[in-house]
């Protein structure tokens, strides 16, 4: 038996799906009474002993778990006691619930991960005479969700004339010549937000000094 629900915490304490076994011996005889239970218990699902009801007991979340197998025991209470074994397979849907993570890259890998929150900064520097085009560090997010909801793109908060940023690679290039007499320090704050619906996003502060 297989069924498909969503991630979240929506249907906890809902029932999920019920199962039902038959048993031919005598009606209303212990031969022919039948309780039901999990094999593999699972800290999100419960089944109710004599009705066969499985239900959500905790928030599901795809990117933890996206599939659930569970053993349903169906067992008579005849002596000596018979069973049989079903197997439902719980597949977990996913759902636009994680925004993008950021990681900064620089010439030497990976600078300052960020581990889950919802930013992370970095101080790059680059000489005045850098050329216009050159490249002065790249961000890179990374988002768990599934198909558009797992695609990034990028952009400054606020309007930027020195520096450019691709939107989908993340690179962040000089878009004119610098001058450290004029500014020598850049405070840019990058969004990477991604494609799924409602759109989540996150924030990374990248601090540009300019050296003679």
């Amino acid at each position: 038996m297989k069924i498909k629900i969503g991630e979240g915490s929506e249907l906890v304490g809902e029932q999920i799906l019920q199962v039902t076994a038959y048993d031919e011996d005598e009606p209303g005889s212990p031969n022919s009474l039948i309780n039901y239970r999990l094999l593999n218990e699972s800290p999100e699902f419960s089944i109710e002993d004599k009705t066969g009801t499985i239900r959500l007991i905790r928030d599901l979340d795809r990117e933890r778990q996206d599939l659930y197998e569970l053993f349903v025991v169906a067992e008579d209470s005849g002596s000596p006691k018979l069973s049989s074994i079903a197997l439902v397979s719980i597949q977990i849907e996913d759902k636009n619930d994680s925004p993008p993570k950021f990681e900064i890259y620089g010439p030497s890998g990976i600078l300052n991960p960020n581990s889950g929150a919802n930013s992370a900064s970095r101080v790059v520097k680059v000489m005045e005479d850098w050329p216009v085009g050159g490249v002065v560090t790249q961000v890179v997010a990374r988002d768990a969700d599934l198909g558009l909801a797992g695609r990034v793109r990028y952009s400054f908060v606020d309007k930027e004339e020195d520096f450019s940023l691709d939107e989908v690679s993340g690179v962040l290039r000089i878009k004119r010549e610098l001058d450290y007499e004029t500014t020598s320090i850049y405070n840019l704050t990058i969004r990477a937000r991604d494609l799924g619906t409602p759109s989540l996003h996150s924030e990374t502060y990248i601090v540009v000094e300019v050296r003679k």
